[in-house]
């Protein structure tokens, strides 16, 4: 028994390295977001911060310890894959129109299913599903995290091309949990930002 508890502890040690920021840093990062909702919004997420910020950590859950193969490619995107930036497909059905998926799931589709998400969380919003909506907008918190990630948009995302491997993990985990407490993670109000799609 003491050496199943000590194997569940060093694999779970481990798993956290893996993480985008970390489960320190995305539990940070989704508390941090609840305090600058407007103010419509603050209160119902503050009555249900603990869940927002224990569970920011699920989609690298669902990743690392049973494995999902689809959540892979929805932490990243390498942008030198897609080509220059206004040549990105605007969603994820002119993604997949262009792109193969086995060429998506090595390219990633972060952006893209980040809209999704914000679908399916407006949705569940207009029909008033509480549990559905606490779940969705951590998850979507985990999502915009790992769009802030700036490894998380290379090629060379941990340093394997430059001799730099390891880049990742000491990057977005050891950093963030040697130095966190110190940061100012307070960003005022969020403000509403409507995308607006200019044709080139």
């Amino acid at each position: 028994m003491k050496k199943f508890i000590l194997l569940l502890a060093l694999v779970a040690g481990s798993i956290t390295l893996l993480y985008a920021w970390g489960a320190w840093g995305h539990q940070h990062i989704n508390r941090s977001a609840v305090f600058a909702l407007p103010d419509g919004m603050r209160p119902f997420f503050y009555n249900h911060i603990d869940y927002i910020t224990e569970e920011a950590v699920g989609p690298d859950l669902r990743k690392y310890s049973i494995n999902d193969r689809a959540e892979f490619p929805r932490h990243f995107i390498n942008m030198k894959s897609y080509g220059p930036p206004g040549s990105l497909p605007r969603t994820m059905q002119e993604a997949r129109a262009r792109y193969a998926d086995s060429f998506m799931s090595q390219a990633g589709m972060l952006p893209w299913y980040m809209q999704e998400m914000e679908d399916k969380l407006t949705k569940a919003f207009k029909a008033g599903r509480k549990s559905e909506i606490l779940f969705l907008a951590a998850d979507l918190g985990h999502y915009i995290g790992d769009a802030h990630m700036p490894l998380h948009t290379a090629l060379n995302h941990n340093g394997q091309l430059t001799g730099q491997k390891g880049i990742h993990a000491f990057w977005e985990s050891q950093l963030p949990e040697m130095f966190g407490e110190g940061y100012n993670l307070y960003t005022g109000e969020a403000k509403l930002l409507l995308m607006a799609y200019i044709e080139a």
